[in-house]
């Protein structure tokens, strides 16, 4: 039900180096700022932040001296965003 929730909501992966791993944590437990994590093999890990949060997120990381990269917005308002953008959809749909 979660992935649902977060593909509705709309979400961005945050991807952040294995050596700050605690003071992420830290920093957003201590934020209450939920998120999904998954660990990748060289030892870094990816965050699932939803929308709502992107900007307070980026903020905390940035203010503590983490080194992150954001991806593209994904999910339902990404969608929605792409098809506004592009009528011969909409005239399609009708």
């Amino acid at each position: 039900m979660n992935r649902l929730l977060d593909y509705i909501a709309g979400y961005r992966f945050f991807y952040v180096s294995g050596g700050s791993r605690r003071l992420v944590s830290s920093l957003l437990i201590e934020n209450s700022i939920p998120y999904t994590v998954k660990n990748l093999g060289d030892g870094s890990m990816r965050l699932k932040i939803r929308l709502n949060k992107v900007e307070e997120t980026r903020s905390l990381l940035s203010d503590g001296g983490v080194d992150f990269t954001v991806s593209l917005q994904k999910g339902l308002p990404a969608l929605l965003s792409r098809i506004i953008k592009r009528p011969g959809y909409v005239v399609g749909l009708i």
